[in-house]
């Protein structure tokens, strides 16, 4: 059994709060959504709306299989290690960014301001308040390797 370090459990608690900002933001552009109609309607959205799901879906599985195979070679190794791998390497937060597109392909899916305009502030909420606390746990539990890593690597993406 693999032991949790305090420092990891802190981040995925900072991680789950969130991820939990787009499922509100989800939930609550939907009720405003069935009260308030504000739509649009054009037949090659629903095309356009499944692609972004899409890629959104592949970009969030792609991160955490990269996250999952770098957590079984750090526990194999005790070597330095090399955050910008797989998506990581053009993002610093491909499950945020994957959860985004997903939630405005179902945005425009449905047809729906309201989805589309709280996908964007969910982003903005989870850039400004929690990306923030997350990086500096990171900072503190891997200290120089993750300020190179920071250096090099796309925060707003």
């Amino acid at each position: 059994m693999q032991k949790i370090c305090p420092q990891s459990a802190r981040v995925h608690r900072v991680l789950s709060h969130s991820y939990s900002v787009y499922l509100v933001a989800l939930i609550v552009g939907v009720v405003v959504d069935t009260f308030f109609k504000m739509r649009f309607s054009f037949d090659f959205y629903s095309e356009i709306g499944f692609l972004i799901i899409f890629a959104g879906t592949l970009l969030v599985y792609w991160a955490q299989n990269t996250s999952s195979a770098s957590k079984k070679e750090s526990i194999n190794k005790n070597t330095s290690r090399d955050f910008a791998r797989g998506p990581y390497k053009f993002t610093r937060n491909p499950t945020h960014a994957g959860l985004m597109f997903m939630m405005f392909g179902f945005g425009i899916i449905a047809g729906s301001f309201t989805i589309i305009i709280l996908t964007l502030v969910a982003f903005t909420v989870s850039k400004l308040i929690f990306l923030p606390q997350e990086e500096k746990l990171l900072v503190a539990k891997y200290g120089s390797e993750y300020l190179e890593y920071q250096k090099k690597v796309n925060p707003w993406i």
